[in-house]
């Protein structure tokens, strides 16, 4: 509506300007003519406004990307609800997200995490909407002590009573007990393709700034999996191709190897296997 605004700021001077001229020289004709100019303005008035409400007009979800994000939902609150710590759970994962962006993003005034979901021209448009009450958003990512802290907790074949003796005695104490995960104030999630990229889902954090996460392309190949050390904070994996070959081998700062979420469905210590085999926790 600012363009069309402005445009009329300029034709309503010219309109003045051409009847003046059309008095001047033409008085007995003008009155006829004048119809006819204000004729052909209202049709180009109509033409464009109605080409701005059609850009303007509200964008929908696709059903399968709804589907994705209720399921999320879901899933955050199965969490959240559990009675069991250090525990993990499958939201299912997303399907491809072209178009559309899903924002995370945390209010420690209402101790909630609003879920805006975007889409429409420039991916703006808000086409959801949800407030989740009692959690706040983290990731297993941000640094090199967090993603090794992780995976000496739970990425290893020994029994859930060898880890949960691991956990209760040298990481969940007061002085240890987030060195395992990253609690963040937001996280976007969206797709991202060309030429001179690995086409697929990124997660992007943006108080990391560039340098961890935000610069890798299709990391979140997570396998639907989220993980709770507190059922409060819900923990997204962003995640690293693993340069060395299939194995749970390769992760950093900036995320857990994708073969640890179960993209090599032979490694014994990827956490989809080991909830399998009762090694770790499930939420639900």
């Amino acid at each position: 509506m600012v363009a069309i605004k402005k445009l009329i700021s300029y034709i309503i001077p010219l309109i003045v300007l051409i009847l003046f001229v059309m008095f001047y020289y033409n008085p007995t004709g003008a009155f006829e003519s004048v119809k006819n100019v204000v004729s052909d303005v209202n049709a180009s008035l109509d033409s464009i406004i109605g080409a701005e409400e059609v850009t303007a007009s509200k964008p929908t979800l696709p059903p399968a990307q709804q589907a994705d994000v209720d399921k999320l939902i879901a899933t955050m609150e199965r969490m959240k609800s559990s009675d069991t710590k250090f525990c993990f759970d499958n939201y299912g994962g997303f399907s491809n997200l072209g178009g559309t962006t899903i924002t995370l993003t945390y209010d420690p005034s209402r101790k909630s995490t609003f879920i805006k979901v975007l889409r429409g021209v420039g991916g703006v448009q808000e086409v959801f909407f949800k407030e989740v009450e009692g959690m706040k958003p983290c990731v297993i990512a941000g640094s090199e002590d967090v993603v090794e802290t992780f995976n000496t907790a739970f990425l290893n074949t020994n029994s859930w009573d060898v880890k949960s003796y691991f956990l209760n005695n040298f990481i969940d104490t007061q002085h240890l007990k987030k060195e395992h995960f990253t609690p963040v104030n937001s996280i976007q999630i969206t797709y991202k393709s060309g030429w001179d990229v690995s086409d697929g889902n990124i997660i992007r954090i943006p108080e990391f700034g560039t340098g961890t996460v935000n610069d890798v392309n299709n990391n979140l190949i997570d396998g639907g999996m989220l993980y709770t050390p507190d059922n409060e904070h819900i923990c997204f994996f962003p995640t690293i191709p693993d340069p060395f070959g299939p194995s749970c081998d390769g992760s950093d700062k900036d995320g857990l190897d994708d073969d640890c979420l179960g993209a090599d469905l032979t490694e014994d210590i990827s956490i989809t296997r080991q909830l399998k085999e009762g090694k770790l926790l499930s939420c639900g």
